[in-house]
């Protein structure tokens, strides 16, 4: 991907925005309805932003041939899933990061294996992890002067949940890209685009995107390519 696009996504994704970004390419390029070009700009910005959403949720896994998160879970609105993002992005920004060995996990079956064979051990065992905790990881103590229950997300201190980032890092660095000149752009698509799912007179595009003239035509191909040169880098994109 390259440096100013902010898609944040898996391979699966990368393939269908690949697939996209030459439909997009060949539409602009070779049709001259001035409603298909718009909608057509505009689907694959909306993708994107719903791509951001899905996969930096984590949510990926469970997207299924038949059920397709992106539109069957994210707000229908371009400018919600806009807002959506941008509402992530500033509260998870200032949370801290999960400490990766803050919490220790066992087998029940393996506990219970060592309880059985050797309880001297077992109990020892306990007291090692009720230690580690209290030493190094105190915020994982559930109730302070009760039997140790490990729980990152308690503070023993001020007796509050704890909030962790809950989104990976470069997922933040990507969304930085969509600042308020891109959201700005972003958002003008939209505007025309409603217009073109709605009316059949190719005018209304023109004057709503100032353009006049004999080639109109042409200027609106050179907006759309332009505008997502602007927001998802299409010069740099090395599939098209």
């Amino acid at each position: 991907m390259s440096y100013n696009n902010p898609l944040y996504t898996t391979l699966k994704g990368f393939e269908i925005y690949e697939k996209l970004v030459n439909e997009t390419k060949d539409i602009i390029n070779n049709t001259d309805n001035p409603r298909i070009i718009i909608i057509q700009t505009w689907i694959i910005i909306d993708f994107c932003l719903r791509e951001i959403l899905i996969t930096g949720l984590n949510l990926s896994g469970f997207m299924v041939e038949d059920l397709d998160l992106r539109y069957s879970l994210l707000p229908q609105s371009f400018y919600n899933c806009i807002e959506l993002i941008k509402a992530i992005r500033k509260t998870q920004k200032i949370l801290k990061k999960r400490s990766p060995d803050s919490r220790l996990t066992w087998s029940v079956t393996f506990l219970n294996f060592i309880k059985e064979n050797d309880p001297l051990f077992y109990s020892k065992l306990l007291e090692y992890e009720q230690n580690y905790y209290k030493k190094l990881h105190p915020e994982c103590i559930d109730k302070p002067g009760r039997f140790f229950i490990p729980n990152p997300e308690y503070n023993v201190v001020t007796h509050k949940k704890i909030n962790y980032r809950s989104v990976d890092k470069d997922w933040l660095k990507s969304v930085e890209k969509i600042s308020d000149d891109w959201i700005k752009k972003a958002k003008k698509i939209n505007e025309v685009r409603n217009s073109a799912a709605h009316d059949y007179d190719h005018e209304i595009i023109y004057k709503k995107l100032g353009l006049k003239g004999s080639k109109k035509l042409l200027r609106l191909k050179s907006f759309c390519n332009n505008m997502l040169n602007d927001l998802l880098d299409f010069e740099s994109n090395q599939s098209a």
